[in-house]
């Protein structure tokens, strides 16, 4: 494992970039990452051959103030748990004793926007986001069959009249 040059993941990621931010899916893990710009800075950085104090280097110049190194080591932290880097980082000796809050509260003293942010969260796979119940609205804008058996969401809605003029439950009502 490489603590001195980490190396962004390239393989298998699907990027998006925003104004401050930028948005990283992992398609093997069906994970999404949000980057804050320190992140995103450090992240962009990362290509296998620049140090921790080289990356804090680069970094002054995008932000225009001096980085620490416990800024770069804490975006390296975050972007590993998040599965962003080649390999994990092992953090210095120094570092073993941090709590995540007094990393933040040091990085933070210089300046907020060094403290950097990596968001994630799981994407449901396409057959769990589904619903097996269609909202009224939904069904009432469809003609009857085009419910399929779904049940209603709301308590207020009855069925429309079948061909045969009778109130049915089930795959030949829509809600209304």
């Amino acid at each position: 494992m490489s603590t001195l040059t980490p190396k962004a993941r390239k393989e298998r990621l699907v990027t998006r970039e925003l104004p401050e931010e930028l948005l990283v899916y992992d398609l093997d893990r069906h994970k999404a990452s949000c980057l804050n710009r320190m992140a995103m800075a450090t992240w962009r950085r990362c290509d296998g051959q620049a140090t921790v104090p080289e990356i804090a280097e680069a970094l002054r110049g995008v932000f225009g103030i001096p980085v620490d190194e416990r800024a770069v080591w804490l975006a390296l932290e975050r972007l590993s748990r998040a599965y962003l880097l080649e390999e994990p980082v092992v953090l210095p000796r120094w570092a073993e004793g941090y709590s995540r809050r007094e990393w933040v509260a040091s990085v933070g003293r210089v300046s907020a926007v060094l403290v950097p942010a990596v968001v994630s969260i799981l994407s449901p796979m396409a057959a769990a986001a589904a619903s097996a119940v269609i909202s009224a609205t939904a069904c009432s804008a469809r003609p009857t069959t085009a419910c399929g058996g779904n049940p209603c969401v709301t308590p207020s809605t009855t069925c429309q009249l079948t061909a045969g003029g009778k109130k049915k439950m089930g795959a030949q009502c829509g809600c209304v």
